[in-house]
């Protein structure tokens, strides 16, 4: 910038103070399945998660669940594998939403000063 008259010059520069900032988050990552689990597949999990928190194995779980008439959701019966999928997979999808939720705070780099003629 500068001004001009016809007795005076005065050329400046412009002062810039800059800095970078990085920001982070999760919430592009999409969610699995948008419709949440039914109500019978939480019955289901929960029961599961109760029987397996009181030292039953994946065989007697996959045994009680078949005793009392309980399917899958295909309608097969269970098998130990299955109780295990039930059981891990809730708990990824549960890290999987807190991971996606999680907040991070902004990074500042150091400041510097540029200048413009």
């Amino acid at each position: 910038m500068s001004e001009n008259s016809l007795f005076l010059t005065k050329k400046t520069s412009i002062r810039y103070i800059c800095f970078n900032v990085k920001i982070r988050f999760n919430n592009l990552i999409s969610e699995q399945n948008p419709n949440k689990f039914s109500e019978k597949q939480h019955f289901r999990y929960r029961l599961i998660k109760t029987l397996h928190e009181n030292g039953l194995g994946y065989r007697r779980i996959s045994a009680y669940l078949n005793e009392k008439g309980f399917t899958t959701e295909n309608g097969h019966g269970w098998k130990p594998n299955y109780v295990y999928s039930v059981l891990k997979r809730y708990k990824e999808r549960e890290d999987r939403i807190k991971f996606r939720n999680k907040k991070y705070k902004p990074i500042f780099s150091k400041m510097w000063e540029e200048y413009q003629n």
